[in-house]
């Protein structure tokens, strides 16, 4: 609260029952602190004279908007330069995906293309006789023989010998997909036709008919042509082709 100007006290002026004037005391005068009653400008924070206010230039303006597109610029900038390096970088990671998984082709190719050559190696293998009879036998598969003989030189034998090891694993595979009785009558014993792919030569089983066997073939191999003696052809999927014939199954294992 500001400091109130003093005032001299006024003395108390006597009464004069006769009449006369009392004498008066000096007034005292009134004693004012300026410097309380009107601070300096400077304790109220004076404002400038109104017209002194410098106006602000148009090139701070200019600097101040080049300042903020430079701003902005420079974050454009930096968030392309961002988006592009994730762009090369999801690049680079889809070609190592890309180059890896060709390599794993490339290995899968070859694993596979290894284990086909030593299959179709192991499976041209030839087998004797005893050995071949041992394989079919214990796999469940039978064997007959009309003349009750294993020489391969005879008509009337089924003989073993020489067959090649894919030709029985093909027909033990045949057993176990149909799950139907399996008997060979014929191998490659004398008087079957000749040729690169025939019994004599391993590539060939006969084996009797029976209803499950028929159905199998029939239902599961398309028929695909007609042989010259009428035999009706069944393809299967790994390229075998089986022969109807009157009273067997004539059977090329590739």
């Amino acid at each position: 609260m500001p400091h109130m100007p003093y005032m001299s006290h006024v003395p108390h002026v006597p009464y004069m029952p006769d009449g006369d004037q009392p004498v008066a005391e000096p007034v005292p005068e009134l004693t004012f602190d300026l410097a309380e009653v009107l601070p300096a400008d400077s304790a109220l924070g004076t404002a400038p004279p109104i017209g002194t206010v410098e106006p602000v230039r148009a090139a701070q303006v200019a600097e101040a908007v080049q300042a903020l597109n430079h701003g902005r610029t420079t974050h454009s900038a930096g968030a392309a330069t961002r988006a592009t390096g994730a762009t090369a970088a999801t690049r680079s990671v889809y070609a190592a995906r890309m180059r890896t998984r060709a390599t794993g082709e490339a290995t899968g190719n070859a694993k596979r293309s290894r284990a086909k050559a030593a299959r179709a190696k192991a499976g041209a293998v030839r087998l004797a006789h005893r050995t071949a009879m041992r394989r079919v036998k214990r796999a469940g598969v039978k064997w007959h023989s009309s003349g009750g003989c294993v020489d391969r030189d005879v008509r009337s034998c089924t003989s073993l010998a020489s067959v090649r090891a894919g030709t029985i694993s093909s027909v033990i595979a045949l057993r176990k997909s149909s799950q139907c009785p399996i008997k060979i009558t014929g191998g490659t014993e004398a008087g079957h036709a000749p040729g690169p792919f025939s019994h004599g030569n391993g590539y060939k089983l006969d084996i009797t008919l029976n209803a499950c066997v028929d159905r199998f073939i029939t239902h599961n191999y398309p028929l695909y042509s007609v042989r010259g003696d009428g035999a009706r052809l069944y393809r299967g999927p790994s390229g075998d082709v089986y022969a109807r014939e009157s009273d067997h199954w004539d059977i090329l294992f590739r």
